[in-house]
């Protein structure tokens, strides 16, 4: 708790508004600050912030400053997509080492890598595995759509001779993936389809739509609407929740707000979204002061009034929470943002 608190208050400005001391974040201030004090954490709420980094930071473009326009667009589009890979990578790639064993050469580990987006090493593990053909096609992941259609019609001519039933499971998912496919996998008469993403986490499915269900070159809303699309068929992936609630995920709640789907007063104030009980409001207060007191979102006209009463019912519940535990002056500085300017 005081970490935050701490770089919070090194990063403030104070103004006096007619006598009063208001406290305001500066405005220079950014996700990554907050990740660095996570550094090393693999926590919910550290990778909370790591998204946001990937989400809504400054980010160096592929594009040179002269570059401009359309071309300015994709490039800016690309680079945003790819953060978001990495740091949804870097966010599995723990699963991935939970689900497999280092002497595990199977096509099901093949498949635990490729969730992960390890796609490197997924090669390496089908060549250790003796499967050089599996290997070549692994290293051909993600190089368009010409490769995708032969996989595809790979599956389907298994399918029409009826041979699926005699294929590993897992080696059918991989082939699956390497075709595209995210959702169903149909089979012959003798064989069960394939439900892709069974038993996987809601990351998990969001990352088949990244990796290989959406073409490289779509931008990253396109990919979160392919999952929430997914969420509505007849086989859907598991739902954004956190832990084993019904409370919907803050990461989801992130890319809500980055599609402009929702004011992070709508879907990043309850406590039950980070998995925590209803009187700790601390992550959400810091999250929301730097959404919409820095970045500015849900302060458009008719969104403001919802965004001020929220936080400044955060920011009283922050401070009684910090005043029970002792901590009053940090709990007079939270208080200092209170009295926000409603138009």
């Amino acid at each position: 708790m005081l970490k935050l608190l701490e770089f919070q208050l090194r990063n403030s400005n104070f103004v006096d508004e007619g006598g009063v001391p208001i406290a305001e974040t500066d405005n220079t201030v950014r996700f990554k600050d907050f990740a660095e004090l996570f550094r090393g954490d693999g926590h919910h709420e550290a990778e909370l912030w790591k998204l946001g980094r990937a989400l809504f930071d400054e980010i160096p473009t592929l594009a040179n400053g002269e570059v401009a326009g359309e071309i300015r667009v994709d490039a800016d589009s690309l680079v945003r997509k790819n953060a978001v890979s990495d740091w949804l990578t870097s966010y599995l790639a723990p699963v991935a080492e939970r689900e497999i064993s280092s002497k595990d050469k199977s096509p099901r580990a093949v498949f635990s890598l490729l969730l992960a987006n390890q796609v490197s090493r997924a090669t390496s593990t089908a060549i250790d595995g003796g499967d050089l053909r599996l290997a070549t096609l692994i290293a051909q992941a993600g190089s368009g759509g010409d490769f995708q259609s032969n996989m595809e019609q790979q599956l389907e001519a298994w399918r029409k001779q009826d041979v699926d039933a005699h294929i590993d499971s897992s080696y059918r998912r991989v082939y699956a993936l390497l075709a595209g496919i995210v959702d169903v996998l149909e089979a012959g008469p003798s064989a069960d389809k394939i439900v892709m993403t069974e038993d996987l986490s809601w990351l998990q499915a969001l990352g088949l739509h990244l990796w290989f269900g959406t073409p490289l070159e779509q931008p990253l809303p396109d990919v979160i609407s392919n999952y929430q699309a997914h969420l509505k068929a007849d086989h859907p992936p598991a739902q954004p929740l956190v832990g084993d609630s019904e409370a919907e995920d803050a990461m989801f709640g992130l890319f809500k707000v980055f599609m402009d789907q929702a004011t992070p007063a709508t879907c990043l104030a309850d406590s039950a979204t980070y998995g925590k009980p209803p009187m700790d409001v601390r992550v959400q207060w810091h999250l929301l002061d730097l959404l919409i007191n820095v970045f500015g979102f849900g302060t458009s006209e008719e969104q403001v009034m919802e965004s001020v009463q929220t936080f400044d019912r955060l920011t009283v519940g922050y401070a009684s929470q910090l005043e029970q535990e002792g901590l009053w002056e940090y709990a007079i500085f939270v208080l200092l943002h209170l009295d926000k300017e409603i138009p």
